[in-house]
C-alpha cells in the first residue's frame, strides 16, 4: 500500500536555485532596460522631485567653515550649477538651498541665527525681496525652515534622510523613475510626453531647457506669461523708507551675528532682461535701492550689470537663464566669488564697471 505522505523533494523545482534567480534577474533587467530606452527615445529625462525633505537633507550639510551656501529663488536654482561651482572653487563644499517661488529671507535669517553655522552665504535676491521673513512671498521658505527644525525634534530623521537620498539618486539616474513617467501622469497627458523644459538633478540644480525643448511659439507664450506675472507683483515692492528700515534693523544685525562667528553674507543680483528688467528698475531703481545695501548693512553685493561675464546672457523668459548658458554663467560667477573668498576681511567684491 503506497504511503499517503509524499516526499517534499518531489515538489521542489528542478534545476539550480542560483540559475533560476539569475534568469529572473536578467529578465527584470531586460524589462527595465527596455522601458528606460523607450522612455529616452520619447524624450523623457531623469527628473528629481523637489521635495521639502530633499531640501532638508541639503540643509543638514551647511556646517563647516569650508561651506559655501547658495540661497535664492528659482533664478538661482535654474541659472547656477552647483557641480560646476564646486569644481571652480576647490576646497569648498557647495550647499545648494534655493527655493522656487519663494523669497529667501527666512533661510538667510535662520542660518545667521544658527550658532553652529559659520560658512559663507551667497544669497540671490533683489531689493524688492528684502522683506520681513513672515510676510510677502516668503511663506514657503518659512515653512521649509520651520519643518526642518521640527523634524529634528521627532524620531526617524536618519531613516527619512537616507530614503530621500536613495530616491533622489534613482530619479536622477533613470528616466522611468521621474514623475513624468508615472502611470497617473502619463494617463493625464493621454500617454504623450509634454517635453517638460525643467529637469532637476539630485544636487537640486534645475536647468531650464528653453531653446532645446520649447518651440519658438511655446517660448513666446511662456515669455508673455512671465511678463504678466511680473506685472502682477508690482504692488508688492517696499517703499524706500521701509527698505531702508529693513536693511538697517534686520539685515545688518543678522550679518553682524554671522561675521562674529567667522562667516559672511554676500547678496547677488541675478540677470533679468527686456521688459522684466525695465519693470524692476521702475519700481526699485538701482541707485535708490540696490546700490545702497552696502552702505545700510555692511553686506557686500554683486550686481550682474557690474560684470560683463554675468551681464552678457539673455533670459529667454526675461527672468531665467537658459540651460545651455548655465555652465558659462556659473563659471563667470565663480571667478567673482573667488575674489570674495580670497578677501575675507571685507567680504566684498571689487566692482568692475561694464
Amino acid at each position: 500500500m503506497p504511503s499517503s505522505t509524499s516526499s517534499s523533494d518531489s515538489r521542489l523545482p528542478s534545476g539550480s536555485y542560483v540559475r533560476i534567480w539569475f534568469l529572473c534577474g536578467l529578465t527584470c533587467i531586460a524589462i527595465l532596460g527596455s522601458a528606460e530606452l523607450s522612455a529616452r527615445k520619447e524624450s523623457f529625462l531623469p527628473d528629481v522631485s523637489d521635495t521639502m525633505e530633499l531640501w532638508h537633507t541639503h540643509r543638514d550639510r551647511v556646517y563647516g567653515a569650508d561651506r559655501i551656501v547658495i540661497l535664492g529663488t528659482s533664478r538661482a536654482q535654474v541659472g547656477i550649477d552647483p557641480s560646476v561651482l564646486a569644481r571652480e572653487l576647490p576646497g569648498h563644499d557647495v550647499v545648494f538651498l534655493p527655493i522656487s517661488a519663494s523669497w529667501p529671507f527666512p533661510v538667510l535669517k535662520d542660518l545667521c541665527e544658527d550658532e553652529e553655522f559659520n560658512g559663507l552665504i551667497f544669497c540671490e535676491t533683489t531689493a524688492e525681496m528684502i522683506q520681513p521673513a513672515e510676510e510677502g512671498r516668503s511663506r514657503t521658505a518659512l515653512q521649509y525652515v520651520k519643518q526642518y527644525h521640527d523634524s529634528h525634534r521627532t524620531g526617524g530623521v536618519l531613516n527619512r534622510r537616507l530614503n530621500t537620498l536613495i530616491g533622489a539618486f534613482l530619479q536622477d539616474t533613470f528616466a522611468i523613475q521621474s514623475h513624468g513617467f508615472m502611470l497617473e501622469t502619463l494617463a493625464s497627458r493621454r500617454f504623450r510626453n509634454d517635453r517638460n523644459y525643467l529637469h532637476m538633478n539630485r544636487h537640486r540644480h534645475r536647468p531650464a531647457w528653453y531653446s532645446e525643448r520649447m518651440s519658438p511659439v511655446e517660448r513666446e507664450r511662456h515669455r508673455e506669461g512671465r511678463i504678466q506675472h511680473r506685472r502682477d507683483l508690482l504692488e508688492e515692492a517696499p517703499t524706500l523708507k521701509e527698505f531702508e528700515r529693513l536693511c538697517s534693523e534686520e539685515l545688518k544685525p543678522l550679518s553682524r551675528k554671522l561675521r562674529k562667528r567667522g562667516g559672511g553674507v554676500i547678496l547677488v543680483r541675478m540677470p533679468t532682461t527686456g521688459e522684466h528688467w525695465t519693470m524692476d528698475e521702475r519700481i526699485t531703481p538701482r541707485n535708490l535701492f540696490w546700490d545702497r545695501i552696502e552702505e545700510l548693512t555692511g553686506i557686500g553685493t554683486i550686481h550682474f550689470l557690474d560684470y560683463p561675464e554675468l551681464s552678457r546672457f539673455e533670459c529667454p523668459d526675461t527672468s531665467h537663464i537658459d540651460a545651455k548658458d548655465a555652465g558659462d554663467f556659473t563659471r563667470g560667477l565663480a571667478v567673482i566669488l573667488r575674489k570674495v573668498i580670497e578677501n575675507p576681511v571685507s567680504s566684498r567684491p571689487v566692482h568692475e564697471n561694464p
